[in-house]
């Protein structure tokens, strides 16, 4: 299995063959030979957090206060917090600025 994205093949170009190619190109090329980057597979069942009826307890006893002071503004924002996910998740590197890019494919 070969885990390399555009930007590697075409630093491995660049090492071992002195061919300059860009990443975009690498992408046309790969795109018409019918591969494609893969995605985390989201098989595993992730369950139920133990504290999840706490946290609501804690917002609606929040929100009963704030309801209780007056004219104070409620908002409800729900977040995610970045971070690992284990075998979720896969680790490449970061990709590089995107620009457009004509390869003729």
């Amino acid at each position: 299995m070969v885990l390399l994205g555009p930007y590697e093949i075409r630093e491995q170009l660049e090492a071992q063959h002195q061919l300059k190619v860009s990443h975009g190109c690498i992408k046309c090329i790969l795109k018409a030979q019918g591969w494609s980057m893969r995605k985390p597979a989201k098989v595993l069942p992730i369950g139920e957090s133990p504290s999840r009826r706490e946290q609501f307890r804690i917002i609606i006893y929040l929100i009963g206060l704030f309801e209780q002071m007056g004219d104070n503004p409620i908002l409800s924002i729900d977040t995610k917090k970045k971070e690992p996910l284990g075998t979720l998740t896969r680790n490449y590197p970061p990709a590089g600025p995107k620009r457009r890019t004509s390869c003729g494919l």
